[in-house]
C-alpha cells in the first residue's frame, strides 16, 4: 500500500510541476504560437455562438480537417474558464502534464524509478514538447493518447495479459483517432504487432484479441464519421479519403511512381532525422548516441533487451511512416518525445557495456556535453538579458557569474544525474519566463498588436486587411480580427506576389497591408499605387545574417547594432480610393 501511495504522490507532483511550467502565460502570444491555433480558437467560438457542436465551421465555412474530439475539449475548457486564449490552450497544457506522468510510468516499468524521473526532466524541457504544451492545437492531445495506449500495452504484458488493459489500449487509440486521425491507430498497432513478432511471443497477438478490440475502436470513432457523412455527403467523403488520406500517402510528383517514392522517402527520412536534432536541442547532444546505444541494447542479451526493442520499434515506426508521406512537417516528430526522452535518460544513467577506450570516452562525453549545453544556454540567457532586457551590465554579469558557479559545482559533483538536473533546471527556468519576452519586444506579436490597434483605430468598415510578405504569417494578425478574415498576398515567387498585390489593391475602397520594408521597397515604392506608410515597427527576423560586424558590436556592448541584427523593419500601408 505504501508503494502505491508513493507512486500516486510522485505522479501527482509530476503533473502539478508540468502544469506550473506550462500554464504560465497561456494568454500571451509568444514564441510558442502556431498559426493553426487560430482555426481551433475561431471554430470553437463559432460553436459557442451557434450551438452547433458536431460540425466545425471557420468563418461560416465547413471545416473538415480534423475530427471533433479536440474541439470538444476546448469547449469543456470554455465552460470552466470562459471563452479565452487561456481556456483554449489549457487543454494542451493538461495533456502535456499527463504525458509527463505516463512517461514516468513507462520509464519506471521498462527500467527503474531514477530513469523515470530523469526521463521527465528531459521531456519537460524538450523545445518541441514545450511549444505544443502551450498551443491550442491537437498535437499534444494526440501524443497523450498514443503514449497512453502504449503504456496500457506495457501493463497488459506485465500483469498477465489481462484484457482490461487491452481494452484500454483500443479505447485510447479510438480517442486519439477522434483527436487527429489515423496516426493514433497506426503507431500503437504497428508497435505492438512488430514487438510481438520480434519477440516471437505470439500469445501477445492472441490475448490482445485485435478483432474484438478493433470493434471497440470502431464503436468510438464511427458514430461521428457516420453523422458527418450523412450531413455533408460526398463532399466530406472526398475530402477525407482523397485530401486527408490518399493524397498524403500515395501522391508523388511527375515521374516513375516507385522511384519517386524511394527518393521522397530518403529525402524525408533525412529531414526528420535533422528535425530530431533541431527540435530536441540541447538534449540532441546525447540523444543520437542514446539511439545507437538502444540499437545495440536491442541486439544484445541482458535485462533490458526487451525495453530497448520496444523503444526502437516505437521510434522507427513513426519515422518510417512519416517518411513515406507526400510532404514533411516538423511537428509530426512530437509523438517521438516520450521514447526519445526515455532512451536518452537510460543512456545517460546506465553504464556502458564494456571498459574499452571508446566506452570510457563516451562516458566522459555524455557528461561533459550536457555541461557544455548548460554553459551555452546560460550565455544566451545573459545575452538576451543584457542586449534586449535592458538589464544593467552589473546585474547581467552577476547572473552569469552565479550560473557559472553553479555549473562548476555541478561538474565537481560525481554521478550522471548532476548535468541532467542542472541543464533541465536552467531550461525550465528559461521556458517559464518566455511569456515575458513579449514585453521586451522579442516576439512578433508585440508588433502585430500595435499594427492591429492602428488599423482598428483608423478603420471604418468596410476595409480589407492583408499580409504581403512571405516571411509574415497572416494567422498571427488574424488573432486581433475575430470577425474578419485576413488574407495572405505573397509567397516566395515574385510574379505571384505581384499578381496578388494587384488583387489586393484592385477595386477595394480601403486596404491596409502589412509587409516588410524590404518588400515594400521592392514591390510598391516606385509604383503608381496611391499608398502611404502609416506605421513602422520591428519584428524578430526569420532569417539572421550574422557577420563580423555582429561580433564587433558584441565586444563594444553596442545594444543598438545588436538589436538591428535581430530585428526587421515592418510597415503598415494604407491605400484608399477616392471618388
Amino acid at each position: 500500500m505504501n508503494a502505491k501511495l508513493r507512486n500516486i504522490g510522485s505522479g501527482l507532483l509530476i503533473f502539478l510541476l508540468g502544469c506550473l511550467v506550462y500554464a504560465n502565460g497561456l494568454n500571451v502570444h509568444g514564441f510558442e504560437f502556431r498559426d493553426d491555433e487560430v482555426f481551433y480558437k475561431k471554430s470553437t467560438q463559432e460553436m459557442v455562438a451557434t450551438g452547433e457542436i458536431l460540425s466545425p465551421k471557420y468563418f461560416g465555412e465547413d471545416r473538415f480537417q480534423k475530427p471533433i474530439l479536440y474541439y470538444w475539449f476546448i469547449l469543456a475548457a470554455y465552460r470552466v474558464f470562459g471563452v479565452s486564449w487561456f481556456a483554449a490552450r489549457i487543454t494542451s497544457c493538461l495533456f502535456a502534464a499527463g504525458a509527463l506522468v505516463l512517461t514516468w510510468l513507462i520509464a519506471k516499468s521498462l527500467f527503474d524509478r531514477r530513469t523515470g524521473y530523469v526521463s521527465v526532466f528531459i521531456l519537460m524541457t524538450m523545445p518541441l514538447f514545450f511549444r505544443h504544451a502551450k498551443n491550442a492545437v491537437p498535437d499534444m492531445a494526440l501524443n497523450f493518447f498514443i503514449v497512453l495506449a502504449l503504456y496500457l500495452f506495457i501493463r497488459f504484458v506485465e500483469d498477465g495479459h489481462r484484457w482490461r488493459f487491452a481494452a484500454g489500449f483500443f479505447l485510447a487509440c479510438g480517442a486519439g483517432f477522434m483527436v487527429k486521425g489515423f496516426a493514433a491507430l497506426l503507431f500503437p498497432y504497428l508497435t505492438v504487432i512488430l514487438y510481438a513478432v520480434w519477440e516471437r511471443d505470439w500469445s501477445i497477438l492472441r490475448d490482445m484479441r485485435f478483432f474484438r478490440g478493433t470493434l471497440l475502436f470502431l464503436a468510438v470513432v464511427l458514430p461521428w464519421f457516420i453523422f458527418m457523412t450523412v450531413v455533408h455527403g460526398s463532399e466530406y467523403i472526398e475530402y477525407m479519403w482523397f485530401r486527408e488520406t490518399t493524397d498524403r500517402l500515395l501522391k508523388v510528383e511527375e515521374g516513375h511512381f516507385v522511384l519517386r517514392k524511394i527518393g521522397d522517402f530518403l529525402r524525408h527520412f533525412g529531414f526528420y532525422v535533422a528535425v530530431l536534432f533541431q527540435q530536441y536541442a540541447p538534449w540532441c547532444l546525447v540523444s543520437g548516441a542514446a539511439l545507437v546505444a538502444a540499437f545495440v541494447g536491442c541486439r544484445r542479451g541482458g535485462d533490458h533487451r526487451e525495453p530497448y526493442r520496444f523503444l526502437m520499434l516505437w521510434i522507427a515506426t513513426v519515422i518510417v511512416f512519416f517518411s513515406f508521406m507526400y510532404f514533411t512537417i516538423s511537428h509530426y516528430m512530437l509523438v517521438l518525445s516520450t521514447p526519445l526522452a526515455i532512451a536518452t535518460a537510460a543512456f545517460v544513467l546506465r553504464p556502458l557495456p564494456d571498459t574499452r577506450w571508446l566506452a570510457v570516452l563516451m562516458t566522459w562525453l555524455r557528461r561533459h556535453l550536457l555541461f557544455l549545453a548548460y554553459f551555452v544556454l546560460l550565455a544566451v540567457y545573459v545575452f538576451v538579458l543584457l542586449f534586449f532586457g535592458g538589464a544593467p551590465l552589473v546585474l547581467a554579469g552577476a547572473v552569469g557569474a552565479l550560473g557559472v558557479t553553479i555549473g562548476i559545482l555541478g561538474i565537481r559533483t560525481p554521478g550522471p544525474v548532476a548535468p541532467v538536473a542542472l541543464l533541465a533546471a536552467l531550461l525550465a527556468a528559461v521556458m517559464f519566463q518566455t511569456p515575458y519576452l513579449s514585453q521586451l519586444g522579442l516576439t512578433t506579436h508585440t508588433a502585430w498588436r500595435k499594427f492591429a490597434g492602428e488599423i482598428q483605430r483608423r478603420g471604418h468598415q468596410p476595409y480589407t486587411v492583408g499580409v504581403a510578405s512571405h516571411d509574415l504569417h497572416e494567422k498571427e494578425l488574424q488573432i486581433y480580427f475575430p470577425s474578419q478574415r485576413i488574407g495572405k498576398y505573397a509567397n516566395d515567387n515574385e510574379e505571384y506576389t505581384v499578381y496578388m498585390l494587384r488583387q489586393l489593391f484592385g477595386n477595394k475602397q480601403r486596404v491596409y497591408c502589412l509587409m516588410t520594408e524590404k518588400d515594400y521597397n521592392k514591390y510598391l515604392k516606385d509604383t503608381r499605387e496611391p499608398v502611404e506608410i502609416i506605421r513602422r515597427d520591428y519584428m524578430l527576423r526569420k532569417r539572421l545574417n550574422i557577420d563580423g560586424g555582429f561580433f564587433m558590436a558584441l565586444l563594444r556592448l553596442d545594444r543598438r547594432t545588436i538589436f538591428h541584427y535581430f530585428m526587421e523593419n515592418v510597415v503598415l500601408i494604407k491605400r484608399e480610393q477616392r471618388v
